[in-house]
């Protein structure tokens, strides 16, 4: 299994091992969260572009303790680019809620790229097929994102 694909699953992983108390309240957190986004889309940015830089910080950071032997410098490029994408979103609050557009398209592109290489890389022939399309189509949306800001 690639590191990349390790790192969606990094919040079970991360608290695998922890007392069932903490694994009850970081569902709470995220179950709580998860309706606040729901319920309130429009009127909950800030809980969105926290949500959002927190995300990209966590999977960069699950990333960087993952194995890179199928990838080597690639992983650890993208790796740091999650993790200063997610800190500068968390760092620059009052500013990324006007550039939370630009943001979330920056987080497209870096994801789409990084599918695009692992799909280069290495794996089987479905797997490449699925990271090659995923990567085209994150770097499509990013691309609409970023000229069509009013939608987005």
């Amino acid at each position: 299994m690639d590191a990349w694909r390790r790192g969606l699953n990094a919040l079970p992983r991360l608290i695998a091992g922890a007392p069932p108390i903490v694994v009850i309240l970081v569902g709470g957190l995220a179950l709580l969260l998860g309706a606040l986004i729901v319920t309130r889309p429009l009127t909950s940015l800030l809980l969105l572009t926290v949500y959002v830089g927190l995300s990209a910080l966590v999977f960069g950071l699950v990333q960087f303790a993952a194995p890179h032997q199928e990838r080597g410098w690639a992983a650890r490029i993208f790796a740091a680019l999650w993790v200063v994408l997610g800190l500068a979103m968390l760092l620059g609050l009052g500013r990324t809620l006007e550039l939370l557009p630009v943001a979330l398209a920056l987080l497209l592109l870096v994801g789409g790229a990084q599918a695009v290489v692992d799909a280069l890389v290495g794996g089987t022939l479905s797997q490449r097929v699925l990271w090659a399309a995923s990567g085209a189509a994150q770097i499509v949306f990013a691309v609409l994102s970023l000229t069509w800001p009013d939608v987005t």
